[in-house]
């Protein structure tokens, strides 16, 4: 059988598709939106890991026995994944992480030991041959490696299914303390010596002869192991558990890794590493959002002091203190008043399984146009995720939900938080008690909101053992009893009152107008707004648009109001600076129709936004005042330093000109602020799709073309009329880049005869094919450089060049020129005495006018006459088509 078919040929044809199935299942994974797919994705990649191995299995026996084995082993395991998977609860969801992390330690455990006899199984000759091609030493180095990954493997992953088995009997609450006895950590260091010793011991033990001595030193090796992972998890507090399930998942991954390598399975080492790096990463996240690192979660844990004294339940001078409460009926009046709402779920709500309760109540809320938004803590539950799987099992909308991070700067403004069955997340004594046992630890600030109400059994100290101030704060109110029951008890009371309210339609402008109102006043808020009959989702972050100040003559703008509509459709905010669009005939309500939030000054705009865009690089208050054209923008745009309004963590997409503006560059870094040059984006790859600078391009060719047409004083076209003919204007275009095949289209549309020239032989055909004849130098030198643009050329082509140019002079009669080099001055291609030659009446367009021009007699943003040649050396003309460039 292995005749016919190679087996590692096989293995690769399914081993590749299923890794790129567990690549793109983690990417899917990392969203809301896409995490259903993740899974199927995941689930059809083990699907291929699993007829690999089984395939491969029947292809290495004859008989086929193996792989009948594993098809045997598979349908037990398979009906109990089912039955577990229907009949665990959500709120066991944590348990079942932990044990399933366990038999992923113990499978990479027992892969790992049974490849230790086919490490030994070597025949005894190999060891005493003196054939150059068995080498001895690279034998023995190859086994002594091997070996060292196989005894890794084992003890990582007896040490992951040991600690995962307790750490799910802790949540289940089977265990409740921890191990706690004098002389641990010594305990620890003496384990871990161990499991090094008996490792040593393995290796000695190794061949034919000794192989039941190493499978004993393996085994005992793996007894240690297991009693590691027992007595390291046992030490850790309850408040940990969330960390500690992410741990031993990534420990879980890595002994498949090991377990990989030692049976030379690669896609176990990729399916492990995928594994075991993102249960790393997040580990790493949740210590960082405890403020601790995680080998102090490791050897410690919260609780050993159990409690803070700012979090007592008496005043300093002895004096009792007392929970306001309050009852459902005075809380749905509140949130039925409340324009901002914030629900902080804890494992109180997936104890009590109140998540669909809560959903009808934000329902509710929501079409009485109150603004409500979850906040998470990244540590909420008892494992990684676990208020975001309760939410989405309510079908919560994913875009009113919020990390910690981003919903505690708007706590001061809202006016009812709700805390649902959460405690140590939402403790006041991590900033106000130095000497608590969780002092530090990044929490959400509800305290800070205008009412926050507490729902929660009593006024125990939550799963850190740490007592909680909040309960006792001004402004905080306690609703006792059972997250499920009161939560019920809300929706009741909220539908009823809604009911008798009228229901609320909540306006882009802010107002809101009930449905039992009058309807002319309703027509009043609504009579042309297209946005306010558009329910868009909440911003998740904010894009600010401001205005162009400098030059003075700018009129676009960054974002135009079509595509302010796609960006609240996915969830953006837009915020957009009053007049921003003016020059490109976009006023205000065009973009508020459209659901953008219109501020008045720049600065309001920066604030907000996390990402800014603008069409000019920003100005800061030196440059704009030495390079202002003389009279005329100080007293419309006064100059403002942009740079100054900016903050460090911001974005900024712009023009930038970082190969010329090294200034601009330095201070944007100085300033922290992520900064996106538009004209930087390179032509040659999938970036083309925002190649702003190409579209800019042809814009700027086609304007040129209705520049030289309003200062020609005669007709593009050949006409035939009673008092004569006139023959078609003649048209040379030099430079056949984006803006010189545009400029070509324009003056050939408008029947001029068109001829063009390019340093680089490869345009002839684009030239030719667009109705233009092609001019060559007589002279093979090719121009082409990097990008797509043309390079700088030999003096002696360079002379033939300028003798083409003067001799096209005297018969065209007009010059539109496009030659650049990027980060160079423009070169010199129509001389003064070139431009003498041409007939009066003739015209120049010079679009190289920013970096010095092409002709010599240009002037920068003017139109001059030398010799009733007109030369037109304007740097705004996309800006002069401000409609169609800022789209």
């Amino acid at each position: 059988m292995n005749g016919i078919i190679d087996l590692d040929k096989l293995a690769f044809y399914f081993y590749i598709p299923a890794a790129l199935l567990f690549c793109l299942s983690i990417k899917g994974l990392g969203k809301h939106e896409s995490a259903q797919w993740g899974n199927i994705l995941g689930m059809v990649g083990t699907a291929f890991a699993v007829a690999a191995t089984i395939s491969i299995a029947y292809m290495e026996e004859a008989s086929g026995g193996a792989s009948w084995l594993i098809v045997i082993a598979l349908v037990p395991s398979g009906v109990a994944g089912v039955v577990l998977a229907f009949m665990v609860p959500m709120t066991s969801m944590p348990e079942m992480v932990g044990l399933l992390n366990a038999f992923g330690g113990l499978a990479a455990a027992l892969a790992s030991f049974g490849t230790y006899h086919e490490a030994v199984d070597v025949p005894e000759t190999w060891k005493w041959s003196t054939e150059p091609t068995l080498n001895v030493n690279t034998w023995y180095f190859a086994l002594y490696v091997k070996q060292i990954v196989t005894y890794l493997g084992v003890f990582v992953g007896c040490v992951t299914f040991s600690g995962s088995v307790l750490a799910m009997l802790k949540l289940q609450g089977t265990i409740k303390k921890r191990f706690e006895y004098g002389g641990m950590h010594i305990v620890s260091i003496l384990t871990f010596i161990l499991v090094g010793v008996f490792l040593v011991l393995f290796l000695a033990f190794q061949g034919p002869d000794t192989i039941q001595i190493g499978a004993g030193f393996l085994a005992l090796g793996a007894a240690v192991s297991l009693f590691m992972g027992i007595h390291s998890v046992g030490a850790i507090g309850g408040a940990d558990m969330p960390v500690v399930i992410s741990v031993l998942n990534s420990c879980s991954g890595w002994a498949g890794v090991l377990a990989g390598f030692a049976s030379e399975n690669s896609l176990l080492v990729i399916a492990g590493a995928l594994v075991g790096a993102s249960g790393a990463i997040l580990s790493y996240i949740m210590c960082k959002a405890m403020n601790r690192s995680l080998m102090n979660v490791l050897i410690g844990g919260f609780g050993e002091k159990h409690g803070g004294g700012a979090a007592s339940k008496s005043k300093g001078d002895g004096e009792a203190l007392v929970a306001k409460e309050i009852n459902v009926d005075e809380l749905t009046d509140n949130l039925l008043d409340a324009k901002e709402v914030v629900i902080i779920p804890g494992y109180g709500m997936a104890v009590a399984q109140a998540q669909h309760a809560v959903s009808k109540v934000t329902d509710i809320l929501r079409d009485q146009g109150v603004n409500v938004r979850f906040a998470i803590h990244p540590v909420a539950g008892r494992l990684p995720g676990h208020m975001n799987v309760l939410l989405a099992e309510a079908k919560v909308p994913y875009n009113v939900v919020y990390e910690m991070d981003k919903i505690n700067p708007d706590l001061p403004e809202t006016d009812v938080a709700i805390v649902m069955g959460a405690n140590d997340i939402v403790n006041p004594a991590a900033e106000e008690d130095p000497d608590s046992d969780i002092a530090g630890m990044p929490v959400i600030r509800c305290w800070v909101a205008k009412k926050c109400v507490v729902m929660k059994r009593s006024l125990a100290a939550g799963y850190a053992g740490v007592e909680n101030p909040l309960f006792f704060k001004e402004h905080s109110y306690m609703l006792f009893g059972d997250a499920k029951k009161n939560s019920d008890a809300m929706v009741t009371k909220l539908s009823e009152k809604a009911e008798k309210r009228g229901k609320k339609v909540q306006q882009n402008n802010g107002k809101s107008v009930n449905d039992t109102d009058d309807a002319t006043a309703a027509l009043a808020l609504s009579h042309d707004s297209r946005a306010q009959s558009i329910e868009f989702p909440l911003p998740t972050r904010w894009v600010g648009v401001l205005k162009e100040r400098f030059p003075a003559s700018e009129k676009r703008v960054a974002l135009v109001p079509s595509k302010v509509r796609e960006l609240r459709e996915a969830g953006i905010g837009v915020a957009v600076e009053s007049g921003a669009g003016d020059g490109a005939d976009f006023p205000d309500e065009m973009f508020e129709k459209e659901g953008a939030t219109i501020l008045k000054t720049p600065e309001a705009v920066c604030d907000k936004s996390e990402i800014v865009v603008k069409v000019n690089a920003p100005t800061f208050a030196p440059k704009a005042a030495e390079g202002a054209p003389a009279g005329s923008s100080e007293t419309l745009y006064p100059p403002k330093d942009e740079i100054a309004m900016l903050r460090e963590g911001q974005t900024l997409i712009s023009f930038l000109n970082p190969r010329a503006d090294k200034e601009l560059s330095e201070k944007l870094a100085q300033k922290g602020v992520t900064s996106l040059g538009m004209d930087a984006v390179p032509r040659t790859t999938k970036a083309q799709e925002i190649d702003a600078l190409s579209v800019f391009g042809n814009i700027a060719g086609y304007r040129a073309v209705v520049e030289a047409a309003n200062v020609f004083g005669r007709f593009f076209t050949g006409q035939v009329t009673a008092a004569g003919r006139s023959e078609p204007a003649k048209v040379l275009v030099i430079g056949a880049g984006v803006a010189g095949l545009a400029a070509i289209g324009a003056a050939r549309a408008l029947g001029a005869e068109v001829r063009g020239f390019d340093v680089r032989k490869e345009v002839r055909e684009q030239i030719e094919s667009m109705g233009a004849s092609f001019l060559t130098v007589d002279m093979e030198e090719d121009g082409g450089g990097a990008g797509g643009y043309a390079k700088e050329m030999s003096k002696s082509f360079l002379e033939r060049e300028l003798a083409l140019f003067a001799a096209q002079a005297e018969e065209v009669d007009i010059i539109i020129t496009t030659a650049a080099i990027p980060g160079k001055p423009a070169p010199k291609l129509l001389l003064k005495s070139t431009v003498e030659l041409m007939r009066p009446g003739s015209v120049i367009v010079d679009l190289a006018a920013p970096t010095g021009g092409n002709c010599e007699l240009t002037v920068k943003d003017e139109a001059v006459v030398h010799k009733f040649v007109h030369i037109i050396g304007y740097t705004d003309l996309t800006s002069r088509m401000s409609g169609i460039s800022s789209q």
